[in-house]
């Protein structure tokens, strides 16, 4: 069901990402006309989400679809969907950056680069795809690695922004809920991973 929904949006699947956004957008101007702190702190907030749901539904479907074959359906579903991941995931940089430097936030030179890692292999995803020089295994491999980079600083902003926070502070029931998500999930791809790997060994022929 999950996999049938998605190739069905997969081609509208950009176009909606960027609808979404300029909802999120359009509000955070209407509590903010003069871009300020509250401005900044609700884009910064759901733009993010935004960017984390998609990034989710990228990782799911790759989970469940891995390979690159062009020969298969999937293959066009999954450039659009690593498209709109990236595309989003860039907009959330440029709205932490503005923010930087309109309003003024503290800065991690460690988290700064783990997170620029992240933003070029996500942009380097697409890219990637489109280029006729790049096999299969290389597209996996590098979809293995962007895949769990990413996973790792959405974890650490995550782990960083509850533990640093407050117990009223703003959007941390959001942050809650975003944080069991990504624990939930890469539980569930590693058993899976775990189990296909398994399935493998077993109909590989004995020596």
């Amino acid at each position: 069901m999950f996999v049938n929904g998605i190739e069905r949006l997969s081609a509208y699947w950009v176009g909606l990402g960027l609808v979404l956004l300029g909802f999120v957008l359009g509000y955070a101007y209407h509590l903010d006309a003069r871009f300020g702190l509250i401005f900044f702190d609700w884009a910064e907030l759901w733009s993010g989400r935004l960017s984390l749901v998609f990034f989710l539904v990228v990782m799911a479907y790759a989970t469940l679809r891995p390979g690159f074959a062009q020969i298969e359906g999937y293959y066009p579903v999954k450039y659009q969907l690593f498209l709109a991941s990236a595309l989003l995931f860039c907009a959330y940089w440029v709205i932490m950056a503005l923010k930087f430097f309109v309003v003024g936030m503290e800065l991690f030179p460690v988290r700064l680069a783990g997170g620029g890692l992240a933003l070029l292999l996500s942009v380097g995803m697409p890219v990637a795809m489109g280029r006729a020089t790049w096999t299969g295994r290389g597209l996996m491999a590098w979809q293995s690695g962007m895949l769990f980079w990413v996973w790792v600083v959405w974890m650490f902003g995550h782990a960083n922004f509850i533990g640093s926070a407050g117990t009223d502070a703003s959007g941390l029931i959001v942050y809650w809920v975003s944080f069991f998500a990504l624990v939930v999930l890469i539980f569930w791809r590693s058993v899976y991973v775990l189990l296909q790997w398994m399935e493998e060994m077993k109909q590989r022929p004995s020596k």
